[in-house]
């Protein structure tokens, strides 16, 4: 099933990615934040970052890269809403989408207050955002700003 989801990732990446501009520089640039990323305490990440690419293009490293990161990005939070004290139901709760969220993701009245919940969510957010800097620091101020850059136009060619 991994196998699979990966390499309908890396397809949509040569099929979407691979005609846009910049895409060789945009999968270097990832792959570099992916090498750099710890995956202690982040075994899906780990995973994810050990399988072998089913194909070899720019946009299907692009893909698989940003993929990555997003997993990183996601197991770097799980972990600060546990340290936080808070269940992921608790972190939904307190987020932008509340009540919203908490049902999109399946979960059913009757819900905690969430008025406790909004301070340990920020510390919970500055947390991930400890975690999961490295990645990009190791870029550099001049090669992460050419990232953004990047993803903003690949998202606008995209359209």
């Amino acid at each position: 099933m991994a196998a699979a989801s990966f390499a309908e990732c890396c397809q949509w990446g040569t099929e979407q990615l691979d005609p846009l501009p910049g895409t060789e520089r945009l999968s270097a640039l990832v792959e570099r934040a992916v090498g750099a990323a710890d995956a202690s305490g982040m075994p899906l990440f780990a995973a994810w970052r050990a399988m072998p690419l089913p194909a070899d293009t720019p946009g299907a490293r692009s893909a698989a890269g940003l993929r990555l990161l997003r997993e990183h990005f996601t197991g770097a939070y799980l972990l600060a809403v546990r340290a936080a004290g808070m269940t992921p139901l608790e972190a939904v709760l307190a987020g932008p989408e509340g009540e919203a969220g908490a049902v999109a993701c399946g979960w059913s009245p009757p819900y905690p207050p969430v008025g406790p919940l909004v301070r340990r969510r920020l510390w919970a957010e500055a947390v991930t955002n400890r975690l999961a800097a490295p990645a990009f620091a190791a870029l550099g101020p001049a090669d992460g700003a050419e990232l953004v850059e990047l993803l903003h136009r690949t998202r606008a060619d995209l359209g």
